[in-house]
């Protein structure tokens, strides 16, 4: 009995499914007028969109590691997060523009507000010394995205409150 009751299911279920994809073929599809294609929605860039793939990378004083050699020593630590112990990795992007220079810093990952804002403050003071990336033979506007690494070391990063409780544990 339960059998037939399971293969009564299937049939009718079958039954209905291809009856509502008949329904369906035959229905003509109407264009909403509320979905446009990618390429027309606004777009602050417009053609000019920044890009994530190219086939020539963009180069800071045309060298690979000048970015990293420049966040290390422009990069300042902020008092406010040495005293709060903040550590870690902040994440930034922003966009290398077709003239070398750099725009639209953002904060992608943040740790601690002040860590942030130093990030924020050496990204847009970079001087525009950017050979800008390439695609077809053309410069493009390029999306980059650069890890900042905070890390406290040794007893002079250790906050002041903190001090004079480890001295008076000694």
């Amino acid at each position: 009995m339960h059998f037939a009751f399971a293969r009564i299911t299937i049939v009718a279920v079958c039954f209905f499914g291809t009856m509502l994809c008949h329904a369906q073929s035959e229905t003509p599809i109407k264009q909403d007028d509320s979905v446009q294609p990618l390429d027309t929605l606004d777009n602050p860039w417009g053609a000019e969109a920044p890009l994530t793939i190219v086939e020539e990378m963009p180069l800071f004083r045309n060298n690979q590691n000048a970015i990293y050699e420049y966040i290390a020593s422009h990069v300042v630590y902020p008092e406010e997060a040495r005293e709060a112990g903040a550590e870690g990795t902040v994440i930034a992007t922003f966009v290398v523009r077709k003239d070398g220079s750099v725009g639209d810093v953002k904060i992608l990952r943040s740790v601690h507000p002040a860590l942030n804002a130093e990030v924020f403050r050496m990204l847009n003071a970079m001087p525009p010394d950017w050979k800008p990336a390439k695609q077809k033979g053309k410069s493009v506007n390029f999306q980059y995205n650069v890890p900042v690494k905070f890390k406290l070391a040794g007893e002079s990063y250790i906050p002041t409150e903190a001090k004079k409780k480890k001295r008076k544990k000694d």
